[in-house]
């Protein structure tokens, strides 16, 4: 599914890819291995995970995951 994304990504579509599942299943190990190729493919990557105790700001983790691409959140 990653690697579709990025094929997609690649063809000027845009998308979404929501990883979900239990703890300890792998889900930050796959999302990192899919970003080292996606960067590897020549996308800008960032990186960003939500507040496990809850009473984030507004739109966290979208604010530094766009400041590290140098774009403005609305």
């Amino acid at each position: 599914m990653l690697e579709t994304a990025r094929t997609v990504a690649r063809n000027g579509e845009s998308g979404v890819v929501l990883v979900t599942g239990e703890p300890g299943i792998g889900k930050t190990r796959l999302c990192r291995e899919a970003a080292a190729r996606a960067e590897a493919a020549g996308f800008a990557v960032a990186w960003g995970s939500c507040w496990p105790d809850g009473g984030a700001p507004p739109l966290w983790p979208w604010q530094p995951m766009l400041s590290s691409l140098d774009a403005e959140v609305v």
